[in-house]
């Protein structure tokens, strides 16, 4: 019996390879890439393969490439960095790797941060236990800080505190937005409280009373 199931399991991952080789195959006949340029792409998702890395994320990638009139160069170069940035991410142990959203803000936090401040977020990450919810609000509340013009170095240095000092929950993400949201009526630079907040944070003061110390010198200042 247990032979049956380990061979009719094996059935079914051919029969998913074959229909993915089936797709890959399509794509590239599609996209008119020669039969040499076919054989490289096809080395490339080989490679992503024997890393562990999903074919639908190469898929996906060409099919967003194709959409950019992107040259075959310009789609391979891609490839390959997309393999190499996943495959250091799925080494890192970033956990729910086979999640796919997760997997994209794994990729996008790779190609933010350095290496290192990646390896550190990511060990701070397992050793906290963050929940899938947690991950996926901390990746919107770094958006919202890439997005206010934050350097990523000021956005590493909060987020890496955050998770150390578990105040990564979604109310305390939306106070610190609303402070940053709230810089012209503090008169207070958006980098500046950032940096003020991370500061408090290495001290391990609760963040409750960061924003509250934040608030209080805008106060007497202004």
């Amino acid at each position: 019996m247990k032979r049956l199931i380990n061979i009719l399991i094996m059935m079914a991952i051919f029969r998913i390879a074959l229909a993915e080789n089936e797709e890959i195959a399509s794509i590239l006949k599609d996209g008119g890439f020669t039969l040499s340029e076919q054989k490289v792409i096809f080395s490339i998702f080989e490679d992503a393969k024997e890393k562990g890395v999903p074919s639908q994320d190469l898929i996906i990638l060409i099919k967003e490439q194709r959409l950019k009139k992107s040259t075959y160069y310009e789609i391979s170069t891609e490839m390959i960095k997309k393999v190499k940035i996943l495959s250091s991410v799925k080494d890192s142990g970033f956990p729910y790797w086979t999640d796919n959203n997760i997997r994209k803000i794994a990729f996008y936090l790779a190609e933010l941060y350095t290496t290192s401040q990646f390896m550190e977020l990511v060990k701070e990450i397992n050793k906290t236990q963050l929940k899938k919810n947690e991950i996926e609000n901390l990746f919107k509340f770094i958006l919202f800080l890439n997005s206010s013009e934050i350097p990523s170095n000021d956005i590493y240095s909060l987020t890496y505190l955050l998770v150390k000092n578990k105040e990564v929950d979604q109310a305390a993400l939306n106070a610190i937005q609303k402070v940053i949201l709230r810089s012209k009526d503090l008169k207070l630079n958006r980098q500046q409280i950032v940096i003020d907040i991370s500061k408090q944070l290495i001290r391990e003061i609760p963040l409750r009373k960061v924003i509250e110390n934040i608030e209080k010198r805008a106060k007497e200042e202004n």
